[in-house]
């Protein structure tokens, strides 16, 4: 890579970084009180996604964070009966986490509510070219996200 070429990526990298911060700092800052956390969706995401539901470990791996961090926000999400735990029926040291019926139903309202909120400040204050801009920004997001390590 040139000189130049690894002047504007880390440049790009930089203000992606920012940006990126600023908006997930904005979004945290429209969660109403009641409303679930960024911990708590993004464990229900991923329980959403495997209905037989995971271990505490693999919900960690999967979001890279601590084993200890998935256990607070499975307790927080199991007092308010948005997960269930039970057994391994393989290996009795393990407990299965699941989502609930309700757990599902919290995890849509979320990603309603954000979602809203979002196309509400994009449709009154950017134009369809920015828009678009954004759409394809938001592929390469995630497909930028899956190479990070």
């Amino acid at each position: 890579m040139s000189e130049d070429r690894a002047r504007d990526v880390s440049a790009v990298a930089s203000a992606l970084r920012v940006g990126v911060g600023a908006f997930r700092r904005r979004l945290q800052d429209l969660k109403a009180d009641g409303d679930l956390s960024g911990p708590q969706l993004a464990v229900l995401s991923q329980l959403e996604r495997e209905p037989s539901g995971l271990t505490g470990a693999e919900i960690a791996r999967r979001e890279q964070i601590s084993p200890q961090a998935v256990n607070t926000t499975v307790a927080s999400l199991e007092a308010l009966a948005l997960v269930a735990k039970t057994p391994d029926p393989t290996d009795g040291r393990r407990v299965i986490i699941q989502i609930t019926a309700a757990g599902r139903d919290g995890i849509t309202t979320g990603r309603t509510a954000l979602t809203v909120a979002i196309a509400e400040a994009m449709t009154t204050s950017l134009s369809t070219r920015e828009i678009r801009v954004l759409d394809e920004a938001a592929t390469l997001l995630q497909t930028l996200s899956t190479k990070l390590h």
